[in-house]
């Protein structure tokens, strides 16, 4: 299971015992549990010991760059589908070699306060919204 926290997170993953080609090259594909949500990325394998585990960077966030790891994605529960392909940074999973791993990646939210309002009872009603 991956967890996925808002800004810069760490993924370590065992692939390399599965994949055909070296070097090899990973696409990730996210599919957003009960709906058609889904987000394809890829990102370079910074391990220094790839052939043993591999690591990557996502960052979630406000900005998208698919092919360095910077995604932006609603919090909730996730499928997730790592593919080996031919090719550096292709999105395209019709092109991939094979699946190498699937499982749940959970993407956490983040409650910020919002305004409050204080009565003459000098009580304060807070409000949280996910952002």
């Amino acid at each position: 299971m991956i967890y996925l926290s808002p800004g810069t997170n760490t993924i370590t993953l065992t692939l390399a015992e599965k994949t055909i080609n070296t070097p090899a090259y990973y696409t990730f594909e996210l599919s957003r549990k009960g709906s058609f949500e889904t987000v394809v990325f890829t990102n370079d394998d910074n391990s220094y010991a790839p052939q043993y585990w591999n690591r990557f960077t996502v960052s979630v966030g406000t900005t998208i760059g698919l092919t360095a790891g910077l995604i932006y994605i609603n919090s909730g529960e996730w499928t997730y589908t790592v593919y080996e392909m031919n090719n550096p940074y292709d999105l395209n999973i019709a092109d991939s070699v094979q699946t190498l791993e699937t499982g749940i990646c959970v993407v956490t939210a983040t409650y910020t306060p919002n305004n409050s309002y204080t009565g003459t009872d000098n009580s304060t009603l807070k409000y949280y919204k996910n952002l």
